[in-house]
C-alpha cells in the first residue's frame, strides 16, 4: 500500500525541554539515503520507506507501507476514523543553530518569525513517523531524536527528555491531545485494493488503537516512575554525603565546635536544608570562638530592623553621589527610604567593613580599620556570607554587595557615552566566541499579474550570508588596603566610572575601525552607495542632497528600486554643528568665497529639516583609526531595516559585566574582572551612502 503526507509545513515547533520555539530551515536540510517511515519514532516499529521526498518551504513525502506487521495497524486505525499526523525525525549538524532574540525577526521557509526563536540551520532528515499528535502550532511535524535525547541541542540548560515522554501526549480514554495542536496532516491511500470497497467501515478494530494508547500510557508511567525513583535515590545520596561532610569539616577544624551545633547541622544535612558552604561557615565560626552563631548581630538598619543587601547597596550608591532619581530604576521605594534613614547616613566602604567584621564577631578597636582588620575581613569574605538575624535568618554577601554597586556605577557611566557606531548597527546575539553566520533573504522582481488559469508564479529567493564573531574584552578592578582604611569611596567610584567609559570607548573605537576598514570597497560609486571623492564631497546642503538622491535610487539585483529611507546622519566632530542645523533649522546660511578677503553669506530654505537624526563619533577624526580623516560622513537607514555593520554580543549582554571577586595575589584587597564580550562585522551595503568628505 502506498501513502503520501505533508511531513512538515515549515512552521514553529514547540519541543519539550527547549524554552523557545524551534523552526527548521529547510534550505539547510539534507536527507538520508533512504528516509524510513516509522511508527511513533520507534526504530523497533518500522512501517515502510519513502521513495519520494520533496523539500521546499515544506516537506512533501510519498512512500510504501512495506512492513506488513505495523502497516496493518496504521491501515486499521485509519479505516476506523483515526486521523494520523506526520512527524519528522532529523538530526542537527554540529553548532548549526541560530538563536534569534526577543525583538528581532528571521526569515525562514518563506515566512518571517519573530524572536525569540531557535533556527536549526543544518539538519538531516532520517525518518518520518506516523504519530497521534505532533508538536507544531500549525503543522504535525516535529524534530525527534531516535529513542534518545537530541544530543545536538544539549547545550540548553534544561536537558531534553527522551522521545518517549515527548510523544506521549494523548490519553487512551479520549485520544485527544493534552496540548493544543492545530490542523493535522492525514496520510492518504489513493486506491484501495480491488477486493475492498472504497467506502464503508472495516470490522470494529478500534481495540487495536486502544491497545496502542494503553501501551503508550504503560510505558510512560513506567518511565516517569523510574525517573522519580532515580531522583529520590540521587537526593538520598546527596544528603548522606552532606552528613559525612559535617563530620569531615568538623575534624578539619579540630572538632572544636559545640556538640549541639554538630547535631543540628547533621539534622539539617539529612533533611537537605543546608549547603556544604553553609556547613563550613557555621563550623568555621564556632572554631573561632564565635558564640553568636544562632543569631549574629545584625547590620545597622532603620529603627533597629536588620539591613538587607539591597538597602546597603542603595546606601553605598548614595555615598557615591546618586540621587533619588538615579536610585529609582534599581531599588523599590521601601529600600530607598531605608537607605535614606539616619542609620545609613555617610555609610561608605569603611562603615561597611566595620559592620561586616562586627557581624562576624571580630572586634574593631576604636571603630577604625587596621591592617589586621582588613586581612581578617578578606578572610571572612572568602566564606561568602554574613548572617543577619531578625525575621528569620538571611544571608548578605560582602563581595556581592560591592560587585553589584560597582556594576551599577559602571553601567551608568557606560550609558552616558554616546555610542553612535552601535546605534547604526544591527544587534545580534552570539552563544560562544566562534565565528557564526547570519543570513538575509533577498527577493527579485515584483508581484506578477495572475493569469486566467489562476496560477501564481513562484518568487525566486537569493540568500546573502554574513559572518559575525565576538571577542572577550576586559580589565581588573581592585579595592586595596589603603582604600578600605581611608574610606576612599571616591577612588572606588572613579575606578568603576573609568571602566564604564573605557568599555564604551572600546565599543565605539572598535566599531569605527571596522566601519572604515574596507570603506574603499564596501562603498563604491559603482554600487551607487558612495559620493565620489572630490572637494564637493564635504558635508553641505548640496552633497547631502546628492547622498539622498543616491539613497532613493538604490536598486536590487533586478533593477527594481529598494525604497528605503535614510534615518541617521553620522559625522565627525567637525561637522556636528552643521549636521545639527540641517536637522533642526528651517533655513541655513551658505557661505561662498568671493575672494580671499571677503565672505558673502546667503540664506536658503532647508529641505532636510527633521529628516536625518544627527550622530557623531569622535573616532571618525581620530588618528588611531585607519582611514579616519575627520571629514568622513555617512547617511544610513534604520538598522532594523538595513545596517552597514552588525554588532554581536555574547549571550545578548550589551553592557559591561563583573565576574566573581578574588583576592589580590600578594596584597590585601579584593579584585574583580570587568568584562564585555562583543565584535563588529560588515553587514549590508544597500542601506547607507558614504562620503570621505573633502578630498
Amino acid at each position: 500500500r502506498r501513502f503520501s503526507m505533508r511531513a512538515y509545513d515549515g512552521g514553529l515547533l514547540h519541543l519539550p525541554g527547549i524554552p523557545i520555539p524551534v523552526v527548521v530551515d529547510l534550505k539547510g536540510m539534507a536527507k538520508a539515503d533512504q528516509v524510513k517511515a516509522l511508527l511513533f519514532h520507534d526504530p523497533a516499529r518500522p512501517a515502510g520507506h519513502m521513495d519520494k521526498v520533496v523539500i521546499g518551504d515544506t516537506i512533501e513525502t510519498e512512500g510504501l507501507l512495506s512492513v506488513p506487521e505495523n502497516a496493518s495497524k496504521i491501515e486499521a486505525a485509519q479505516k476506523n476514523g483515526f486521523q494520523w499526523e506526520a512527524s519528522i525525525g532529523a538530526t542537527m549538524e554540529g553548532n548549526s543553530r541560530e538563536v534569534v532574540p526577543q525583538g528581532e525577526s528571521v526569515f525562514v521557509n518563506g515566512r518571517t518569525f519573530q524572536g525569540p526563536v531557535l533556527v536549526a540551520r543544518k539538519t538531516t532528515l532520517r525518518e518520518v513517523s506516523f504519530v497521534g499528535v505532533g508538536a507544531g502550532d500549525k503543522t504535525s511535524g516535529r524534530i525527534a531524536a531516535q529513542a534518545r535525547p537530541i544530543t545536538d541541542l544539549s547545550e540548553f540548560p534544561t536537558p531534553l527528555p527522551s522521545d518517549l515522554e515527548a510523544l506521549m501526549k494523548t490519553t487512551p480514554e479520549s485520544g485527544n491531545p493534552t496540548q493544543n495542536v492545530t490542523t493535522p496532516t492525514t496520510p492518504t491511500n489513493p486506491a484501495p485494493p480491488a477486493n475492498q470497497p472504497g467506502t464503508g467501515t472495516a470490522p470494529a478494530d478500534v481495540a487495536t488503537l486502544q491497545q496502542i494508547h494503553a501501551s503508550w500510557s504503560e510505558e510512560l508511567a513506567a518511565f516517569r516512575k523510574e525517573r522519580e525513583q532515580l531522583e529520590q535515590e540521587r537526593q538520598t545520596i546527596q544528603r548522606e554525603r552532606l552528613v559525612d561532610t559535617v563530620d569531615r569539616i568538623h575534624a578539619q577544624y579540630g572538632r572544636t565546635a559545640d556538640d549541639q551545633l554538630i547535631t543540628d547541622l547533621r539534622a539539617k544535612a539529612k533533611a537537605g536544608g543546608i549547603t556544604e558552604t553553609e556547613i563550613e561557615l557555621e563550623i568555621l565560626r564556632a572554631s573561632r570562638g564565635n558564640q553568636r552563631i544562632a543569631g549574629l548581630m545584625p547590620l545597622k538598619g532603620t529603627q533597629g530592623a536588620p539591613a538587607t543587601s539591597h538597602v546597603i547597596e542603595a546606601a553605598l550608591c548614595m555615598y557615591l553621589g546618586w540621587d533619588g532619581a538615579a536610585l529609582a530604576p534599581h531599588f523599590d521605594e521601601k529600600t530607598i527610604n531605608a537607605a535614606l534613614g539616619s542609620d545609613f547616613r555617610g555609610f561608605g566602604l569603611h562603615s561597611l567593613g566595620v559592620e561586616y567584621l562586627q557581624a562576624q564577631g571580630h572586634h574593631v578597636m576604636g571603630g577604625k580599620l587596621r591592617d589586621d582588620d582588613v586581612r581578617s575581613m578578606i578572610q571572612f569574605a572568602e566564606t561568602e556570607h554574613i548572617r543577619a538575624s531578625g525575621g528569620g535568618m538571611s544571608s548578605i554577601s560582602l563581595p556581592g554587595i560591592l560587585s553589584n554597586v560597582a556594576r551599577k556605577e559602571m553601567v551608568r557611566s557606560y550609558d552616558t557615552f554616546a555610542k553612535a557606531i552601535l546605534k547604526i548597527s544591527k544587534i545580534s546575539t552570539a552563544t560562544d566566541y566562534k565565528p557564526y553566520y547570519m543570513y538575509r533573504l533577498n527577493t527579485d522582481g515584483l508581484l506578477q499579474q495572475v493569469g486566467p488559469d489562476g496560477e501564481l508564479k513562484s518568487m525566486e529567493l537569493a540568500e546573502t550570508q554574513y559572518q559575525a564573531r565576538v571577542f572577550p574584552w576586559g580589565r581588573k578592578l581592585a579595592i586595596t588596603l589603603v582604600m578600605w582604611k581611608n574610606d576612599d569611596a571616591g577612588a572606588f567610584k572613579d575606578l568603576t566610572q573609568q571602566f564604564g567609559l573605557l568599555a564604551a570607548r572600546t565599543v565605539e573605537k572598535t566599531g569605527a575601525t571596522q566601519l572604515l576598514s574596507q570603506q574603499a570597497t564596501f562603498w563604491t560609486t559603482g554600487k551607487g552607495n558612495r559620493i565620489a571623492d572630490h572637494a564637493d564631497a564635504a558635508l553641505s546642503l548640496d552633497s547631502l542632497g546628492t547622498a539622498y538622491k543616491l539613497f532613493l535610487e538604490a536598486k536590487d539585483s533586478t533593477g527594481e528600486p529598494i525604497g528605503m529611507a535614510p534615518k541617521y546622519l553620522l559625522t565627525a566632530p567637525s561637522d556636528v554643528v552643521l549636521a545639527g542645523k540641517l536637522y533642526k533649522d528651517s533655513s541655513v546660511n551658505l557661505a561662498a568665497a568671493g575672494d580671499t578677503d571677503t565672505v558673502i553669506e546667503r540664506t536658503t530654505g532647508n529641505p532636510f529639516q527633521g529628516m536625518f537624526q544627527p550622530l557623531y563619533s569622535p573616532y571618525l577624526a581620530n588618528a588611531v583609526v585607519p582611514n579616519a580623516v575627520g571629514t568622513n560622513w555617512l547617511l544610513t537607514a534604520d538598522p532594523a531595516v538595513a545596517a552597514p555593520l552588525v554588532a554581536a554580543f555574547l549571550d545578548g549582554i550589551q553592557s559591561p559585566n563583573i565576574r566573581p571577586w578574588e583576592a589580590i595575589p600578594g596584597k590585601m584587597g579584593m579584585q574583580w574582572d570587568m568584562t564585555l564580550n562583543f565584535g563588529f562585522s560588515y553587514h549590508d551595503d544597500k542601506g547607507s551612502v558614504y562620503s570621505k568628505g573633502q578630498a
